[in-house]
């Protein structure tokens, strides 16, 4: 699976959520690579993202944000 692939595939399953639940927040955890795909995606960067890293981000005004990251 490519990185746009990745990109792709996450964002599908994020509009989902957007689309048919009410959640305002959602909390993510997943392999260092997903994680800075996602980042890319909402325009965001950084390096070094660990395995079972919790990421928080929002979906305001039809816009992915990132919020933090919940683990150290």
């Amino acid at each position: 699976e490519s990185k746009r692939e990745v990109r792709t595939r996450i964002f599908n399953a994020l509009s989902e959520y957007t689309q048919k639940t009410n959640y305002k927040h959602i909390a993510i955890a997943g392999h260092g690579i997903l994680i800075s795909q996602i980042l890319l995606t909402i325009n965001q960067s950084f390096e070094n993202i660990q395995n079972g890293s919790i990421l928080h981000i929002s979906f305001q005004d039809n816009n992915w944000q990132f919020e933090e990251f919940l683990n150290p």
